[in-house]
């Protein structure tokens, strides 16, 4: 009885361990193993985990296709999808690895719907659905890159203006850069804010907006840059060579919308062309008709 007596306790205490040990080992697998991670930190492992288990089936499709597909296209045009993904400034994240997973999912469900239609005898359309799969993401980095240009030609002179009075005012060149970009939002001040980061990391100033001019394809952005360093290398006065800049900017801003307005006048008198020409001429005809008073059938010999 003493031995029972004795037994019990330790066999309690055994079952309560057991118990403690299910408990916390269950809690731990329910844990989140990145709780103790600082909120930047976080926030990225987190976004690259979800990138990489996002997107179910067709994104683990997409992944795995990924590495053959690069290999078909090749360096030489690898290069120029990655210079397309620059100019349109990453959308939404995007890189070449993201986009030729994009490229290859798109192939993955218009090839099964080529398939089928090609079982059907409609070939042509079969190849016209795959020539879609394979374009329709290279269509959409290039209505990116025309939304962004046009938002960097439009917020320049603007940006230029704000920049000049704030160097008037006493603040270095790099330290108003830096305050004027943090005060707008958009493609502008984004490549500027970039440009300054490669500037703190120990890259030049000429190198730094120099990279600015091959990151972007926007003319007014490529003038600027263009007379900021003429201006440093001919030592002029950095207020007097931003306003000229923001003159020259907003003149060309006026030239273009006069360019693009000269471009779209012959579009609309198309349209007009073929949409209300045909329609007035056959209201005429039938005007005419009937104020005549024509008796078709006796002229068909009805």
């Amino acid at each position: 009885m003493t031995a029972l007596f004795g037994v019990a306790p330790l066999a309690a205490l055994l079952a309560g361990v057991c118990a403690w040990v299910a408990v916390a080992g269950w809690a731990r697998l329910r844990s989140d193993p990145m709780q103790g991670l600082d909120v930047e930190d976080l926030a990225l492992v987190r976004g690259r985990k979800q990138l990489d288990r996002g997107g179910g089936p067709l994104g683990w499709v997409g992944r795995r296709l990924a590495p053959p597909l690069a290999e078909v296209i090749g360096s030489t045009r690898l290069d120029a999808m990655r210079r397309r993904i620059e100019l349109a400034g990453r959308p939404d994240g995007l890189t070449l690895q993201t986009h030729l997973e994009r490229k290859a999912r798109l192939l993955v469900v218009f090839g099964a719907a080529a398939v089928a239609l090609f079982l059907y005898g409609q070939r042509f359309v079969a190849l016209l659905v795959l020539v879609a799969a394979w374009f329709l993401p290279e269509l959409a980095l290039r209505s990116a890159r025309r939304r962004r240009q046009r938002s960097i030609d439009r917020d320049i002179p603007d940006f230029l203006d704000v920049l000049a009075v704030t160097v008037s005012a006493g603040l270095s060149f790099r330290a108003a850069l830096e305050r004027v970009a943090s005060r707008y939002t958009g493609a502008l001040a984004d490549e500027i804010t970039h440009t300054l980061r490669e500037m703190d990391v120990g890259e030049s100033r000429r190198n730094a907006f120099q990279r600015l001019r091959e990151r972007n394809a926007s003319e007014a952005l490529d003038q600027f840059v263009v007379a900021l360093l003429q201006a440093e290398e001919l030592g002029s006065p950095l207020t007097e060579a931003l306003d000229q800049i923001a003159v020259e900017m907003r003149r060309s801003t006026a030239q273009r919308a006069r360019q693009s307005a000269a471009r779209t006048s012959p579009r609309v008198a198309l349209v007009v062309t073929i949409v209300m020409v045909p329609g007035a001429l056959v209201l005429l005809v039938v005007s005419l008709f009937l104020s005549s008073g024509i008796d078709l059938g006796g002229v068909l010999g009805g």
